[in-house]
């Protein structure tokens, strides 16, 4: 008899895509539970509305999706400063992670925004277009940005 598969839903009160011990718990490498195997899927459902779903297209990529978020993460703040400090780099990057990380191939990344603080709101600047954007606009132009310029490297 086959294992049955894990879908994982828990609550983000911050609204937020998945965090560092989200994708680990994802790829079966939560420090917390080492006996909990992979999931096939897991769910983040904020407060405001905005849900996230996310699962791995190939169990051989675990390990690459905890290598990118560690990569990004030390990128995060001189990636903000080039760009100009748009909030896609503060309140929305763990959603710009998880782009790179489809865009990259590793996961089956699928969200709904609605009630994402100033998602459709204020443009701001971003000085990788030398632009105003939302950050709704924003997230798909640094995400291919990011992995162009560094994806060779996670």
């Amino acid at each position: 008899m086959a294992e049955a598969e894990i879908v994982l839903h828990h609550n983000h009160p911050s609204n937020g895509s998945f965090i560092p011990l989200d994708l680990q718990t994802l790829v079966g490498q939560n420090p917390h539970h080492p006996n909990l195997p992979s999931l096939a899927a897991m769910w983040a459902h904020g407060n405001a509305g905005p849900h996230y779903r996310i699962a791995l297209t190939d169990p051989t990529h675990a390990s690459a999706v905890v290598a990118a978020d560690q990569f990004l993460t030390k990128l995060q703040v001189g990636l903000s400063r080039s760009a100009g400090g748009h909030e896609i780099f503060e309140a929305g990057w763990r959603h710009l992670v998880c782009l790179c990380l489809e865009l990259k191939g590793y996961v089956r990344y699928e969200y709904d925004l609605s009630g994402f603080p100033n998602y459709e709101a204020s443009a701001q600047r971003l000085d990788w277009i030398l632009g105003r954007l939302t950050m709704r606009d924003a997230f798909p132009v640094a995400s291919a940005m990011i992995v162009d310029r560094y994806g060779a490297e996670f």
